[in-house]
């Protein structure tokens, strides 16, 4: 059971080891498009949608959310790369308040589906 448990563990790093590299190589190949990325960080900085809550003390805050952003292309028109970038720099301007995950479909033999 512990072996098990332990393969398992080194096949979810190397998978993640993986896609991080993946992340690297299309984000350093970016180029171009930077009003485009510009303004889907601006997006994200704002949130897309707003909505009044009421906090634990009753008072009025605005509560920024995104919906998942969803880019159609061609294949090789730069999908992969544009998202790499944008992972990129939101996990640097985040840095440790927010969660980036990135995961690439297609990327390895492991996420083909």
């Amino acid at each position: 059971e512990e072996a098990r448990g332990s393969a398992e563990a080194e096949a979810e790093q190397a998978e993640t080891s993986f896609h991080s590299r993946f992340l690297q190589n299309r984000a350093s190949s970016f180029s171009g498009r930077e009003s485009l990325v510009e303004e889907i960080k601006e997006k994200i900085r704002n949130g897309w949608n707003r909505q009044a809550v009421l906090d634990e003390h009753g008072k009025k805050n605005i509560r920024r959310t995104s919906p998942p952003l969803v880019l159609v292309g061609v294949p090789g028109s730069g999908k992969s790369a544009l998202c790499a970038k944008l992972a990129q720099d939101v996990a640097d301007y985040y840095y440790h308040d927010a969660l980036v995950i990135s995961h690439f479909v297609g990327a390895s033999p492991a996420s083909v589906s």
